[in-house]
């Protein structure tokens, strides 16, 4: 088995994006690596210099109007901006790789791997491929997903193509790694990628490595009053984050002695306007700091409304303080959080107005939640764990089992309401089949589809192509056959509403549009 002698991690982080996720997560085990003797670099948007910044200002133009030809209904513009900055930071990583003779490196972005990729060859000539070299997907599922969310709006067209672009290229990666076992499955489910590749491991984030200063010394610390109730968000302010749900949540609540504190945003025109015309006004607090475990340490309640998270780190840090937590179940967050947090839906803000309510009421709740929290983080790895497994996967081993099987989801919970209940096994009417699309955009996939046998949970899926579906009707006795599509949106992420919905004998063309042309995955 091959030494990890020296690695280079490449991020397009600039210096405030530290203060969330990545950086924070990074860091304990870049420490717990360089202790066990690899040699490690980091690169990020501060080292990419006057002329890489030169290079994607020559060719952005040229790029986004190719871009707005092919692809109309796309932003191209931010599109080829974030392109091109990750391709930058791919060439400048294999310059810096052969240059100091590094054995391995690291990318936390695909098209920053594609950027490798492609610069290898210049830079190393016959020795492109002695570099090992792979990436972090830190979106849930695929990359082209989360920019479609969160970055750059996509048409069908662009988002068939930087599928296409996203899947090749972790087939060519040494290995792929993502935090939670979802967010694999999920992965594989939008690239189409059946059964999964060996390589493809899975490897959480570490236990937060945080000091929390006891809660009164923490509250004069930030100048809060004693008597306030401090319900807590964390993270940038971004459309995803959901804090309008939550501003909305706090303000339905009437009691003058709670106060919403966001840490992340700083100042914010625009949630300062909808807290007011909410009723909150004052009781909001924006805030920014580079020292988050003071304001776990001082709030009485952490609370995370996201629309979409593949890990939650800032739902794990909660934790680590010994938060009750209220977490909206999305994308990776129940299987991080498992029974140590209060699910809710996303997009529902009376549902998260209701929990804090309870939470405020019963001292005896938060208690309860709060020994369940640390209980749960008592058994997650730390630093050193999770160092050894991004060793196991650098030499291309195996990851040891335990670190990437998190807890299980069916623990014993205080009350029924205590936990969003997760779905259920499918309940579908004899000789009935479901085929459900894992994309609003229908002409993508079953361009690299196979045909497993059906499976019976609605978190698990098998590839169908269109023909072979059409073609077991008859064979089955199948005597409907219903394909549909969330309309606007991923169908995992809605998939306790289609199966409540389904289950309960409403008709799914309710709340999905029928697509008759098209095969896709099924639940049996």
């Amino acid at each position: 088995m091959e030494s990890v002698e020296s690695l280079l991690i490449v991020t397009r982080e600039r210096p405030d994006d530290r203060r969330f996720g990545l950086g924070r997560s990074l860091d304990p085990v870049v420490a717990e690596l360089h202790r066990r003797g690899v040699r490690v670099a980091y690169l990020s948007q501060e080292d990419a210099g006057s002329r890489g910044l030169a290079w994607l200002q020559r060719w952005r133009p040229g790029f986004a109007r190719w871009l707005k030809r092919r692809f109309p209904g796309t932003d191209a513009q931010a599109l080829a901006g974030g392109i091109l900055e990750r391709l930058n930071m791919g060439r400048l990583a294999a310059k810096v790789a052969f240059r100091d003779e590094i054995s391995h490196v690291h990318c936390h972005d695909p098209i920053i791997t594609a950027g490798f990729q492609w610069w290898r060859w210049w830079y190393g000539g016959l020795r492109a491929r002695q570099v090992r070299h792979g990436l972090t997907q830190h979106g849930f599922g695929s990359y082209t997903q989360a920019l479609h969310e969160d970055g750059a709006p996509l048409d069908a067209g662009a988002m068939a193509w930087l599928r296409r672009w996203e899947a090749g290229i972790l087939r060519r990666a040494d290995w792929v790694m993502t935090p939670t076992q979802a967010g694999r499955a999920q992965l594989a489910r939008d690239l189409g990628v059946y059964p999964l590749p060996a390589h493809w491991q899975v490897v959480p984030h570490p236990r937060p490595a945080l000091s929390f200063p006891p809660r009164n010394e923490a509250r004069a610390q930030l100048a809060w009053d004693p008597d306030w109730f401090v319900v807590l968000g964390v993270g940038r302010d971004a459309p995803l984050k959901r804090f309008v749900d939550l501003i909305h949540a706090c303000a339905r609540i009437n009691d003058e002695r709670l106060r919403l504190v966001l840490l992340g945003p700083g100042e914010s025109v625009a949630l300062r306007r909808i807290a007011a015309d909410a009723g909150l006004g004052a009781r909001l607090i924006l805030a920014a700091s580079w020292e988050p475990a003071v304001y776990y340490a001082a709030a009485d309640v952490y609370v995370s409304a996201s629309e979409t998270e593949s890990f939650g780190l800032a739902n794990v840090e909660a934790l680590a303080a010994g938060l009750p937590a209220i977490v909206t179940a999305v994308g990776g967050v129940p299987e991080v959080v498992g029974n140590a947090a209060w699910l809710v839906p996303p997009r529902q803000p009376v549902l998260i107005a209701d929990a804090i309510t309870c939470l405020l009421r019963s001292p005896e709740e938060r208690r309860a939640w709060s020994d369940r929290a640390q209980a749960r983080m008592r058994q997650w790895p730390d630093a050193a764990a999770v160092a050894e497994g991004y060793l196991q996967v650098y030499r291309g081993a195996p990851v040891t089992p335990g670190l990437s099987r998190q807890l299980p989801l069916e623990m014993p919970v205080s009350k029924p309401l205590s936990v969003y209940p997760l779905p259920r096994r499918l309940e579908i009417t004899a000789r009935r089949l479901l085929v459900l699309a894992p994309h609003p955009e229908t002409r993508l996939w079953g361009w690299e589809g196979c045909s497993p046998p059906p499976v019976p949970w609605v978190g698990r899926f098998g590839w169908w192509r269109s023909a072979p579906v059409r073609q077991a009707i008859p064979k089955a006795g199948l005597t409907n056959l219903r394909l549909i599509s969330a309309a606007g949106n991923c169908v995992v992420r809605w998939r306790c509403w289609v199966s409540k919905t389904w289950s309960s004998g409403t008709n799914p063309t309710a709340i999905a549009r029928i697509l008759p042309d098209y095969g896709g995955v099924s639940g049996k």
